[in-house]
């Protein structure tokens, strides 16, 4: 049995708000400024980032930003109380799962994150659904051990019947991601991807 619990009482969970930007984007925009908005985004409370949500704009060390700017992100704080507790986000819901009492819907929350990811990374890189591409990962930390490896593999075959093929992991005998054995890859796309605070390098790469 699975319990469904609907509020929009995001006091009662201690829900936090912060942001973050795409970068490049955001930079031909701001051109000089976009470093004075990079500074001062980390400083902004949790506050500030929903008034954010429900003016549409903020004013950031002079400088205005309007909701298209910034990508704001709902989590939980950090703390004893929630430390069982498995959050996503999709734009204005936020989902909550009891790890401890469904343990094994964590993986397959954080399957969906990743096939979620790899959904957006082909939309960004101007794929269709019917262009056949080679998927890679490479985990890259996980400090919360959310048990991302695992997922990967545990998961490999859920993920792959969503994309209609599997996500390789990508294996490297150098720093810069050199590929093994001299062959050489065609990479269409390629983006750091964060779920939980893990972090994992994803990458579509031409048959």
């Amino acid at each position: 049995m699975r319990d469904l619990v609907l509020s929009s009482d995001e006091a009662k969970y201690d829900v936090r708000y912060s942001v973050s930007a795409d970068w490049p984007t955001l930079g031909k925009k701001l051109k000089k400024d976009a470093q004075k908005v990079k500074k001062a985004l980390p400083s902004l409370t949790s506050a500030e980032v929903k008034k954010f949500v429900d003016d549409k704009k903020m004013t950031v060390d002079g400088i205005e930003l309007d909701e298209e700017d910034l990508i704001v992100k709902r989590g939980l704080r950090d703390n004893d109380a929630s430390k069982n507790f498995e959050a996503n986000t999709d734009n204005d819901v936020l989902t909550i799962l009891d790890a401890a009492i469904y343990p094994g819907l964590a993986d397959e929350g954080v399957a969906r994150e990743i096939i979620n990811r790899v959904q957006r990374l082909r939309k960004k890189a101007g794929l269709v659904p019917t262009d056949d591409v080679k998927m890679e990962y490479r985990v890259q930390s996980d400090p919360g051990e959310i048990g991302l490896t695992r997922v990967f593999e545990s998961q490999g075959k859920a993920i792959e019947k969503a994309l209609r093929r599997p996500i390789d992991k990508h294996l490297v005998t150098e720093v810069e991601g050199a590929i093994p054995n001299g062959v050489s890859e065609f990479v269409i796309a390629e983006e750091e991807q964060e779920i939980q605070k893990a972090t994992f390098l994803l990458r579509l790469v031409e048959l």
